[in-house]
């Protein structure tokens, strides 16, 4: 009887051993995944710039002048990552007859008057849930000079940024915000 108390005693132990054990190797489990589950297995964007389904190259490059007052801001994007962006006015300013207001997730940094200057650099394809398009320039002056930012807003609509059939599958800037900064051209011939 006493040899039966015994096994029954260490078989418990074994149980619970072996319980402990799955549990212990359940929470690692868990515990390890978590990342993958709260960041959404997030992987950079991808540079499209000279993919020619695209067609961007040969806006790659281009330098524009702001006609109008711009706004720099900070905005938060759909995955938790910050862009350094480009407003238009309808997007900060009150006065403008298209305002629409400034999104929760943007935060206006500074105010860039009109001729700040900008060389669009590169379409970039986002992997994550959204799979949309941004397009990305440089400042080319002032206290900005070189800093990266997006400018979709900026931009004519087309196929690409706005996934309508019907749009153009070119690439350009709004005129109402921006235009061509590119050097005069020399005239052909022996003029003076």
């Amino acid at each position: 009887m006493v040899a039966a108390a015994e096994e029954s005693r260490k078989k418990a132990k074994r149980t619970e051993f072996a319980s402990r054990l799955l549990h212990n190797l359940l929470l690692i489990l868990i515990l390890a995944a978590t990342p993958l589950f709260l960041g959404g297995c997030r992987q950079p964007p991808k540079d499209v710039t000279r993919v020619p389904h695209y067609n961007f190259s040969p806006f790659a490059g281009t330098v524009w002048k702001t006609k109008v007052k711009t706004a720099l801001a900070d905005v938060t994007v759909y995955n938790g990552a910050h862009h350094l962006t480009l407003l238009s006015p309808e997007e900060f300013d009150r006065t403008d007859p298209k305002y629409t207001g400034v999104l929760d997730q943007y935060r206006i940094i500074s105010m860039l008057p009109a001729g700040a200057r900008i060389r669009i650099e590169r379409l970039w394809f986002d992997t994550g849930e959204a799979g949309i398009l941004w397009v990305t320039a440089s400042l080319d002056s002032g206290t900005y000079y070189r800093k990266t930012v997006y400018v979709e807003e900026l931009l004519a609509k087309n196929l690409f940024l706005d996934g309508d059939p019907s749009l153009p599958r070119t690439w350009g800037v709004n005129p109402r915000y921006l235009e061509s900064d590119a050097p005069p051209r020399k005239a052909k011939g022996g003029g003076k």
